[in-house]
């Protein structure tokens, strides 16, 4: 993972944790409950969607890979 990658899921998830912090606080008190639980479900809907994303990808990924050693594999030729 690149060095900017990190940067990005840093930050995200740093908005996500304060999101929920806040989402939970309004839940406590007992006020808007009905928007503290929409902020609860989108952020837990939008983490899972993103890794099963970044999952899915990463297999693509290592599938293409392996692919591309198989016909490099194939196209080398063999010394006499």
């Amino acid at each position: 993972m690149e060095i900017l990658e990190l940067k990005t899921w840093v930050i995200f998830y740093l908005v996500c944790l304060v999101t929920l912090l806040w989402a939970v606080f309004l839940s406590t008190q007992g006020v808007m409950l009905g928007i503290s639980l929409t902020l609860e479900i989108v952020v837990v809907g939008v983490n899972c969607a993103i890794v099963v994303s970044e999952v899915r990808s990463h297999i693509q990924k290592r599938d293409r890979m392996k692919k591309l050693l198989v016909l490099r594999h194939e196209e080398k030729p063999q010394a006499r």
